[in-house]
Formats: structure tokens, sequence, C-alpha cells
């Protein structure tokens, strides 16, 4: 059978896109799909991943594992898509923020797919910390010259 140009279309797209593309069959217990984002963003090649779907855990931070098994299988109740936002470890040992798009995919009341879309997400969360940090110094910032304005403030009433 001869593939639509649609297909075709819609394959090269995927092929060449910044974010990784996952279909996970859930019957069979295996990836049926990874594009060549997925090398790029975990460093792992998607033969690996497509012959060993347990290498997909490994790639996820330990401390983040239990969390991201938990949120699946929620998923997989609730038959509803999700994001999940959570740290890899390349081969390398740098850390990388990622965030994963699932949608299951359900056939007679069953989940039997999911497919995922899977982006760096390093960035925007370096952002959120420094952001963070900035606004506790801030806040910290505004506590002590709010003190040291009470002294002052506190004498000038009492003169008046």
């Amino acid at each position: 059978m001869m593939a639509s140009l649609e297909d075709q279309l819609l394959k090269s797209m995927v092929e060449q896109a910044d974010e990784a593309f996952l279909i996970y069959n859930i019957p069979e217990g295996r990836f049926i799909f990874a594009n060549r984002a997925f090398e790029s963003i975990t460093r792992k090649s998607r033969e690996q991943l497509l012959n060993e779907p347990s290498s997909m855990i490994e790639v996820i931070h330990p401390e983040d594992q239990e969390l991201a098994k938990k949120r699946f299988m929620q998923l997989l109740r609730k038959r509803t898509s999700t994001l999940l936002d959570f740290r890899i470890v390349r081969p390398d040992e740098m850390e990388r923020w990622v965030r994963l798009k699932v949608y299951p995919i359900v056939r007679e009341h069953k989940v039997v797919f999911l497919m995922g879309i899977m982006d760096d997400d390093t960035a925007r969360k370096a952002s959120i910390l420094n952001m963070q940090k900035i606004n506790a110094w801030k806040d910290s910032t505004l506590e002590i010259l709010a003190h040291d304005l009470r002294g002052p403030m506190s004498i000038v009433k009492m003169l008046s």
C-alpha cells in the first residue's frame, strides 16, 4: 500500500522537528516510533529505545522516576492527556529538564497506545529558577530596608 502525500509530509515534518515524537504500544510493551529529536534531547539512540523499552526509565533522573511512573499510571486510569515535567540524565551525566505531553489512544475502553511529544525545557526551567532567586533577593532586601526605616520613622514620630 502506497503512503498518501499527507502521510509522507507528516512523516517528513516529524523527522525534522526539534521535539521528540514517541509512540508506545501498551499491549506489546514496546516503543514503535521515535524520531531523530529523541537522540538530540536524550543523547540515547532511538534504536536502543525501540529494542529496549526499559531504557526510557533509565533516562529519567532517579529522583523523578517514581513520580513519572505514578503520573503514567494515573494517565492510564483517567485516559486523558497529561503534561509531565521531569529531569533526564544524559550518558555524559548532564542533567536536562524535559516537558512531555502524553496523549492516550483509547480503543474499546482501553488505552492501547501512548503518543508523546518531548521537548527540552532546560532553558525555561533555568529562567524560572533564576527569577525565583532574584525575587527572593528582592524580598529580603525590602525586609531589611523596612526594618532599617522603622527606627528613624519612630524617632520622627516622637519628635513631632
